[in-house]
Order: structure tokens, then C-alpha cells, then sequence
């Protein structure tokens, strides 16, 4: 299980990311192969009653990042495109919804998740000023002339980046899940 990262600006160790910022950092560099996400069912975030028994589980199975840098003068916006499949592993709710309505609440609610995770990373790197995603290095693979403009000032302009993030999450199966395990 990932718990956390180490964050180095060359030899010094300057800070740490925790499980959701680490995840958000392996979002962003396109890292993630399988991965459990587990969070509360549709519906079921307000209730604060129970809420420790009720949550689900997904396993991402399929996941791809695609990063775009848009760059004006001194201003860079990096566009985030997220696709990710995923099968409901767990359920620990009483009843297995099973209309389109749900799948659709579960596919935002995922969807919300992974935004949450790399807009955590990307607050905790921008604190720092800390490019650990290389998004200096897709500026200079994909538009090398405003990198040579933006080089020598990265360090003032990275943190300015505006972040576009557009997560697009579907559960494709309930996996063997039909429903919960019940006690006798």
C-alpha cells in the first residue's frame, strides 16, 4: 500500500506527500497500472450516521493521462485529461443498486475522487515550487520555443500554472459483486 513520498529539490529533502497526494502525483505521471479505491457510496457521504460500515470498493483497472501545456507569454496552462475503467469490488451497503442512476453517481463520485487527489498533490507541489510531475518537461517536448523563454524563470512561473483537470470515470462491471455478504 502507498502511504507517502519523499520530496527532494536536488540532494535536500524538502517536505512529504501523503496517501491521497501520492496518489494524486502517480495520477499526474501516469503511473497508475491497478489501483483500490475505496470511498462512500453515492448517497451515503452526508449521512454521518454508519458511515463506518457503509463504503465500496473499485479497482482500477485501466487508466491513461494525457497532459497539454498551453502557453501564453509567462502564463502556462496544463490541461489534465483523465480517463480511467474501473469494477466495483465491494459493497458493504445493505442493498446493490443496480439502475443507470447509480452507475452514473458512482462514475461522478469516482470521477470526484481522483480530481480531489491530484488537485491535493498539485497544492502541496506548488507550496513547495516543486515540478516533481514534469510539466516543464512536457513543455519542452511539446513546445520547445516557449520553453526556451520559460526556462531560466521556471522557478517564478511554476507556480502560477493553471491547472485544467477533466476526469472521465466509468465503472464497467460489478465485478462478483451481487450482493453484500450478510451476517445470520
Amino acid at each position: 500500500k502507498i502511504t507517502g513520498a519523499a520530496l527532494f529539490r536536488g540532494d535536500q529533502l524538502v517536505g512529504f506527500f501523503n496517501e491521497e497526494e501520492t496518489t494524486g502525483y502517480l495520477w499526474l505521471t501516469d503511473n497508475i497500472r491497478r489501483l483500490t479505491m475505496v470511498f462512500p457510496p453515492p448517497g451515503e457521504g452526508e449521512n454521518k450516521e454508519n458511515e463506518n460500515n457503509k463504503f465500496l470498493t473499485v479497482e482500477v483497472f485501466w487508466a491513461a493521462v494525457k497532459l497539454k501545456p498551453e502557453v501564453q507569454g509567462e502564463k502556462v496552462q496544463m490541461q489534465i485529461f483523465v480517463r480511467a475503467e474501473g469494477r466495483l469490488q465491494d459493497f458493504a451497503g445493505q442493498t446493490l443498486p443496480q439502475g443507470e442512476s447509480f452507475r452514473d453517481s458512482l462514475n461522478r463520485r469516482m470521477a470526484t475522487v481522483i480530481h480531489n487527489q491530484i488537485s491535493a498533490a498539485w497544492q502541496k507541489a506548488q507550496v513547495l515550487n516543486l515540478d516533481v510531475f514534469g510539466f516543464g518537461s512536457e513543455i519542452y517536448k511539446k513546445r520547445p520555443q516557449d520553453w526556451r523563454c520559460l526556462e531560466k524563470k521556471w522557478a517564478k512561473v511554476f507556480p502560477g500554472i493553471e491547472l485544467g483537470i477533466d476526469v472521465r470515470a466509468v465503472i464497467r462491471s460489478y465485478g462478483l459483486v451481487t450482493e453484500p455478504i450478510t451476517v445470520r
